[in-house]
């Protein structure tokens, strides 16, 4: 079973008004020129921005409900249903890829094969932009509060996957273990989440 089926219709409204203000820091990082994977791309909110913003977006999502939403809500977004750990693209085809708030929700290996798949289908020295959970940074407690008890309300195992990314260090620790290249672009969330790039060896 799709487990955003039961919420897809109100995600935008529940989780997307939040991450609109992470989104459009994100937004102001992209480099120009070239195409843009928005990956794990859910309702298509991030890629419809960078779409408005001139860019060439392709989104990717395993979600048929939440890519339904995409559709009807962000009519002519190219989108692709499919799952982000192996990716119906050959290599070297994206400038850029970005992944948004997806990571912190599969288990580990899952994480890496995702990684893998952006690093193969981007072009060398292409750039992928990860906004994610950091560890809280300045963040007053109500905050970091507020973060736990959204990921609870996701379901036991999207709130399991969330602690795992929380006690391997959160998105910093996952980009230290991957071994790239790597810095932090800006916080948001009022400090829970993080902004990063990361360059694809050349």
């Amino acid at each position: 079973m799709d487990e955003y089926a039961r919420f897809a219709g109100i995600y935008d409204w529940v989780v997307g008004r939040p991450l609109g203000s992470v989104f459009r820091k994100l937004i102001l990082t992209l480099p120009q020129g070239g195409g843009l994977l928005d990956v794990c791309c859910g309702t298509g909110m991030f890629a419809a921005m960078a779409r408005e913003r001139g860019f060439s977006v392709c989104g990717l999502d395993r979600s048929a409900p939440m890519l339904a939403v995409a559709r009807r809500k962000r009519p002519g977004l190219p989108l692709v249903r499919a799952d982000a750990s192996a990716m119906p693209f050959g290599g070297e085809q994206f400038h850029l890829a970005t992944v948004t708030f997806a990571l912190h929700e599969k288990p580990q290996f899952v994480r890496e094969a995702i990684l893998a798949e952006i690093l193969r289908v981007l072009r060398p020295g292409g750039t992928i932009l990860l906004a994610d959970y950091c560890h809280p940074h300045g963040a007053s407690r109500p905050a970091a509060a507020a973060a736990g008890l959204v990921e609870r309300l996701a379901g036991a195992e999207h709130h399991r996957n969330y602690a795992d990314w929380m006690r391997r260090g959160a998105a910093e620790g996952f980009l230290d273990d991957s071994g790239l290249n790597w810095e932090r672009l800006a916080y948001g969330l009022s400090g829970v989440a993080g902004i990063y790039r990361v360059r694809q060896p050349d």
